[in-house]
């Protein structure tokens, strides 16, 4: 359990990543748990990255929560979803490891900040951790 502010438009009060290591071909299955604390009225996108070094993409997926089935601007306050990614490796990626990183932006591609206490922005993207692209099997 979490709660990281988007923007003040939503929380990311949880996640679940099933495994810390995989070689190309295979998935990471990251769960996210959304909170939004107020209706919202715009739809943003998830992204979820899994980035190598000089911000390489090894593993990528975006698009609206629940594969488009629950568009935040149908999200009422309080309100938890829970939205499930298969993040799979590509097939040329390196071993090493990697940051596995998340957030949200509008239509207009603008990330919503990340905003730590007092309501200061600290960046615009969450890193949940670490994971590793294993040698190719």
């Amino acid at each position: 359990p979490t709660y990281l502010n988007l923007g003040n438009r939503i929380a990311l009060v949880g996640y679940e990543l099933d495994r810390t290591a995989a070689a190309p071909g295979e998935s990471f299955h990251l769960t996210l748990w959304w909170r939004a604390p107020r209706d919202i009225d715009t739809n943003y996108s998830v992204f979820t990255h899994v980035l190598g070094t000089r911000e390489s993409i090894w593993a990528q997926m975006d698009g609206w929560p629940l594969g488009g089935d629950s568009p935040t601007a149908t999200w009422r306050e309080g309100q938890i979803i829970r939205d499930p990614y298969e993040l799979v490796v590509a097939a040329d990626a390196p071993p090493g490891v990697c940051d596995l990183e998340i957030g949200m932006y509008g239509a207009d591609a603008q990330r919503l900040s990340l905003l730590g206490k007092g309501g200061h922005v600290e960046g615009t993207r969450i890193l949940l951790g670490k994971v590793r692209i294993a040698p190719a099997r």
